[in-house]
């Protein structure tokens, strides 16, 4: 099922997601999960600039997963210190979606 979400969140512009999911699925269901896309795109620009995601040349599947398992740690516990005690994590409000005919 295609869907559209409407750029007004600060987006360049609209973003199209093509979905390949069970028939039935709920919109709202698709919709939260096209929303996480920019949640998900954050998280690994931080794990790249500050804890060295980016940072590994592949020469062996067994050192880049390892690499990369630390690397999203080291990311985890950055963003856990930096978070006050008790504080709830703030969640960005989620865009306008719309189903485009197809």
């Amino acid at each position: 099922m295609p869907l559209v979400r409407a750029g007004g969140d600060g987006g360049a512009g609209p973003a199209y997601f093509l979905s390949k999911s069970p028939e039935g699925t709920p919109l709202s269901m698709l919709a939260a999960v096209a929303g996480g896309v920019g949640a998900l795109r954050a998280c690994l620009r931080g794990a790249r600039r500050d804890a060295g995601l980016d940072g590994y040349e592949v020469r062996s599947w067994d050192g880049w997963n390892r690499h990369v398992t630390l690397s999203m740690l080291a990311h985890a516990a950055l963003t856990a210190a930096r978070t006050p005690d008790g504080a709830p994590e703030g969640r960005p409000t989620s865009p306008t979606f719309a189903v485009r005919p197809g």
